[in-house]
């Protein structure tokens, strides 16, 4: 089920506004710019019942502006439109336009769609939402669902290396974390995997991620703990996870074990939230939480509000380099992410999938975007959905991901997950906080 984050009353009501270009009524009007000084729409009036708008994907992006700008200046609704201000936002018509000529292959089976980009910065660029909404008008880009396993790399595997306890090459067994009694008093495995079956053996961290076994990822977190996630979730990205917290309370933490380390969350998270926090694997560990509104003025040209850098550190640097080149691993040949490949621009990411939707939540060194759809098509498609978009996004060719002189690329024995001893067969290489002090191989 889609729980919808409605701060204000703006998701339920219908706007009146011409796109681009700003209309003739003798209303005050809000103006709202994009991230070129044009006028990305002007509004003049909020109506109660439905109206039917020319482009609903743009939509999606005006009502966090709207909403964002009342926030931002303590006012309602009403109030918004007694004086006629002019506000300034990120918007990026051209990565607007990628997100739904992406959308638009699939437009002919009316998926759900909700997609958010964010650029280096933080700063929200553009939205997309769209579906049928012949009964109600839904933003998917800020309508919360399970994340599913596009959270593993936040909940488990980001705060596990930071505090030592997982690393690149650490193994874990590949094969059941419990049984669960079903209420016919049948017996199953669990956690099941994608491919409904384990292999028994150990995998690491890197491989594990890269194909998404939900084992490791339970047994990474019970290293690491449950309420020690959450508490990281709360602290980092202002998660809602009461319903979590309160359930680990009454029964023990192995009973939300399944809702943290594979995304179950009660409460859910949205595109443009995932877009926030994915930043942090591209930006050295930095959080800025999304925003669309750079300044706002009166209608004297007086600037009542102006847009301040509020980043915190979320990862240590380190951390963060090092989730970035395994996020990276996942869109290689043979990961759960390989059709989010583009040509000629680096990309990490995650996909994620369930009975509400599937995601893909991805990176390159320029920008961060987070894909979510409907399952009225079979399959995740997210992560061609978001190639599709991204590879016609404006890229530096120059741009990189920040590197790290501190950290240490170093081979491993895809065994033992340790350093190679000398007379590893199995051999790859990965990164390291510190070689001297990971185990060497002994078993060999």
């Amino acid at each position: 089920m889609i729980r919808r984050r409605i701060a204000v009353s703006l998701l339920s009501v219908f706007l009146i506004f011409q796109l681009f270009s700003v209309t003739g009524c003798s209303k005050k009007e809000v103006k709202i710019y994009g991230n070129d000084n044009e006028i990305l729409a002007s509004i003049n009036t909020i109506l109660l019942d439905k109206t039917k708008l020319e482009d609903e994907g743009i939509r999606s992006y005006l009502e966090i502006v709207l909403e964002e700008t009342m926030d931002r200046l303590g006012i309602t609704e009403e109030q918004l439109f007694q004086e006629q201000y002019a506000i300034y936002t990120s918007f990026d018509k051209k990565v607007y336009q990628s997100l739904k000529e992406a959308y638009e292959t699939y437009q002919d089976q009316k998926m759900s769609f909700g997609c958010a980009v964010t650029d280096v910065k933080g700063n929200l660029i553009a939205t997309y939402s769209a579906g049928d909404f012949e009964e109600q008008y839904i933003n998917y880009a800020k309508a919360n669902t399970p994340p599913y396993a596009a959270l593993e790399p936040l909940s488990v595997y980001a705060p596990a290396i930071e505090k030592g306890i997982a690393s690149w090459s650490k193994t874990y067994m590949d094969s059941s974390f419990k049984q669960i009694v079903e209420e016919d008093g049948g017996i199953r495995d669990w956690p099941a995997n994608a491919s409904d079956s384990y292999s028994n053996e150990n995998v690491t961290v890197c491989e594990a991620l890269k194909v998404s076994l939900n084992t490791v990822a339970v047994k990474c977190l019970k290293e690491y703990g449950v309420q020690n996630s959450i508490q990281y979730l709360k602290d980092s990205f202002d998660i809602s996870l009461s319903y979590e917290e309160s359930r680990i309370q009454t029964m023990g933490e192995d009973e939300m074990i399944g809702n943290v380390a594979l995304g179950y969350l009660y409460e859910g998270v949205s595109p443009v939230d995932m877009a926030g926090y994915y930043q942090t694997f591209a930006s050295g560990g930095i959080y800025e939480e999304p925003k669309t509104v750079t300044k706002i003025c009166d209608s004297e040209g007086k600037t009542l509000y102006e847009l301040e850098q509020e980043g915190k550190a979320v990862l240590n640097y380190e951390t963060a380099f090092i989730m970035n080149h395994l996020l990276q691993e996942i869109i290689t040949k043979g990961g759960t992410g390989e059709d989010a490949r583009c040509e000629t621009v680096l990309v990490g990411g995650k996909t994620g999938s369930g009975s509400a939707g599937n995601w893909f939540v991805g990176f390159t060194p320029e920008y961060t975007c987070a894909v979510w759809h409907g399952k009225e098509i079979a399959g995740n498609h997210a992560p061609e959905l978001f190639r599709n978009a991204v590879s016609e996004f404006q890229h530096d060719d120059n741009a990189d991901f920040l590197q790290c002189g501190t950290i240490q690329k170093a081979a491993y024995c895809k065994e033992s997950g340790k350093l190679i001893s000398g007379k590893c067969k199995k051999v790859d290489k990965g990164y390291y906080t510190s070689v001297d002090t990971t185990e060497r191989c002994n078993e060999h």
